[in-house]
């Protein structure tokens, strides 16, 4: 009786289960099945299949995992007697540090940031539930996410006035990442994502997989109180899986509550220290900065190379040398190298740095209507046509900035006399005549400026106009490309706005060809999430994306605000840092198609120091570290001998190479649409 009863419950709700799916979610019955099977509804860490799992290639110099100790509040037993016994060992540790404690050891405690230790945040008032009776005065409950963010900036700075450094390291105190209550509950999840490069829990099950942890979650198990069994079996299911293991404790001594114990920490060290057992022992920062950079390397390889092939005879020597890349690595080009007002010294030197760093340009103001047109009727046509004759043959392809720009202080003050109808005509002449004139010139066209800052024609003439300009600017070359541009996208200030805007076009029908984002308004660094978060949310659209106006620092650093022109040592270190790693973040992702520099010489350039080259042509650490990236780590040259086969394979960057074979040379191009390229030599006919 039982048995069918259930039987009959059991069909009742996988019936009502499957009509649910299939409204939402158009699933079939066997799904439904699936997922309520006791299979699925368990939890499990191990992997069974470990010959796809274990990341054996992704740690450092063949490690089998990461593993970091890490410990919290700044107790003085850390300094006493935990931290000596780590740099017996040579282990570095991260310390998530309390200020009232570290205060009591502030030069002991920057003794252990000076030999390597990662000294992270921990808020200033270790705000914990209210559940907590010790922590009803600063209760999770009664926070909001600004007042933690304004919290944990205190912190930052507090530790930065005594050590020197800013933290990037957070440990979320009683490994809660809630504020608020009920309906108005909120993670700060996302604060930590853009303040620290990681955030660390508490408590956790798991050890964390470097290919797809949020590095804003990490997961750290206990090791307070553990013996070394205990911690082995942790560290055996890790490098089983080729995880990364993080053991978060607090006191560092023999015995006691909340400690973890001096013999484990020992035993740890001695263990991870013998190399047999293929462990990476680092503290937090270190391993994080290097999932970062393990992941974008990986991001470059999988969607910035393809495979060339070359079909010779058995035993010929091959070269393959790269000469350009694909990916438009650009910059814009001021006015004095089409209108000859340039110095003629400066000149030779603008000409000669562009060709040597930069494959692609965009004009900076020549295609501006106002620069062509300040006075109605009165066009010069001339810089621009200087800026072509230059880059076609150079063969540098070229964007035109702007055809129009509607922000009110941009436009001309003859414009805005016109009445409607002549407006619209005006802008029409300007659309057909400029596309016309250029008529395959321009690879492609910023269309209307900055739309969601301002739009003086909308304002005047109503939603409709941009599709008119669209057409018209198509009227005067049907194959012109019109994109969108616009800042404060990248920061992710102004994101919602121009998807939302982006939306309202492609829905009124305008030929939208790509998304044009800004790289301005970060001030002296940027936000490593933030602008991958908001490349990740442009890229819906399936259109390509440009950085089409990049400096660094920008337009909020106190560079610009302030008018500074010269850089210490360690500030040009700084800005090296922070273009490369822009850099590496925008190429790295496979919506992004190019990023061009908003100026690259202080002699014409709106932010001076952020240029690769000072006024007297002298170089910036800058440059060097661009070039580095540009033409050393991200290039392809190889050599070898086909194989008996006759084929000789690489893998290579998109883009224009050499191939020789036997002192036979062809010149070909890899192109990212296609993936691969067979070059043949064998058939002497091709």
């Amino acid at each position: 009786m039982f048995s069918k009863s259930f039987t009959f419950i059991r069909t009742k709700y996988i019936s009502i289960m499957n009509s649910f799916i299939r409204s939402f979610f158009s699933l079939p019955l066997t799904v439904a099945l699936f997922l309520t099977s006791p299979e699925v509804l368990c939890q499990t860490y191990v992997n069974d299949d470990l010959s796809k799992s274990p990341q054996s290639d992704f740690w450092p110099s063949g490690k089998k995992m990461a593993l970091s100790l890490t410990f919290d509040d700044a107790r003085l037993s850390q300094i006493d007697t935990g931290i000596p016994l780590l740099d017996k060992y040579g282990a570095k540790a991260t310390f998530y540090i309390s200020p009232g404690n570290m205060l009591k050891k502030a030069e002991e405690w920057k003794k252990a940031a000076l030999n390597g230790h990662d000294i992270g945040n921990h808020s200033v008032l270790h705000p914990c539930s209210g559940n907590f009776e010790w922590s009803r005065g600063r209760a999770l409950e009664d926070y909001s996410v600004a007042r933690m963010r304004s919290e944990l900036d205190s912190a930052n700075r507090l530790i930065e006035s005594i050590f020197g450094i800013r933290p990037v390291s957070f440990a979320y105190p009683c490994g809660q990442t809630f504020v608020g209550r009920g309906a108005g509950v909120q993670s700060y999840v996302p604060v930590i994502a853009s303040m620290f490069e990681s955030g660390r829990g508490w408590l956790n099950e798991a050890p964390n997989d470097p290919y797809y942890c949020d590095l804003a979650q990490l997961n750290a198990s206990e090791l307070d109180g553990k013996s070394f069994d205990q911690v082995l079996q942790l560290i055996e299911t890790a490098r089983a899986n080729g995880h990364w293991l993080i053991l978060a404790g607090h006191e560092m001594n023999d015995e006691g509550r909340q400690t973890s114990l001096l013999l484990t920490i020992e035993e740890i060290c001695r263990y991870a220290s013998d190399t047999a057992n293929g462990i990476w022992m680092d503290n937090i920062h270190n391993v994080a900065s290097y999932v970062v950079q393990k992941r974008i390397e990986e991001s470059v390889s999988a969607h910035r190379k393809g495979i060339i092939t070359i079909k010779a005879r058995p035993g010929a020597k091959i070269t393959v040398e790269q000469l350009r890349h694909e990916f438009w690595f650009g910059c814009a080009i001021s006015n004095g190298l089409g209108s000859g007002r340039m110095e003629e010294n400066d000149l030779i030197n603008y000409k000669e740095k562009f060709l040597q760093n930069f494959n692609s340009a965009v004009t900076e103001n020549a295609v501006k209507w106002g620069s062509m047109e300040p006075r109605k009727g009165e066009v010069d046509y001339s810089v621009i046509d200087g800026i072509l004759k230059w880059t076609e043959e150079n063969d540098i392809p070229i964007r035109g900035h702007n055809l129009f720009w509607g922000i009110p202080q941009f436009v001309q003050p003859w414009v805005k006399e016109l009445n409607d109808d002549d407006l619209r005509l005006t802008l029409q002449n300007r659309a057909e005549t400029v596309t016309s004139r250029y008529k395959g010139r321009f690879v492609e066209y910023d269309l209307n400026n900055e739309m969601i800052h301002g739009n003086y024609y909308k304002d005047r003439l109503g939603p409709g106009i941009t599709k008119l300009m669209a057409e018209w600017a198509c009227k005067g070359d049907p194959d012109a490309k019109l994109w969108l541009n616009d800042y404060d996208i990248l920061t992710g200030n102004r994101l919602a706005d121009y998807m939302a805007h982006i939306r309202k076009l492609l829905k009124q029908g305008v030929p939208v060809a790509g998304i044009g984002v800004q790289g301005h308004l970060h001030g002296e660094t940027f936000d490593r999430s933030q602008l991958k978060m908001a490349l990740d949310s442009l890229a819906v659209f399936n259109l390509p994306l440009r950085v089409t106006e990049f400096n660094m620092p920008g337009q909020r650093s106190k560079y610009y605000r302030e008018k500074i022109q010269v850089m210490s040592p360690q500030e040009e270190e700084l800005k090296a840092k922070e273009l490369t790693d822009y850099y590496r973040i925008c190429f790295a992702h496979p919506a992004v198609d190019g990023i061009l520099m908003w100026g690259f010489w202080a002699g014409a350039n709106w932010i001076p120091v952020s240029s690769l080259y000072n006024r007297d042509w002298s170089p910036t650490k800058s440059a060097q570290a661009y070039q580095d990236l540009i033409f050393s780590e991200w290039w392809t040259k190889g050599s070898g001998v086909a194989g008996e086969d006759g084929t000789f394979s690489l893998p290579a960057f998109y883009g224009k190479y050499r191939i020789t074979v036997n002192r036979t040379a062809k010149e070909v191009d890899l192109k990212k649409a296609e993936g691969k390229l067979i070059v043949d030599f064998a058939n002497k006919r091709k």
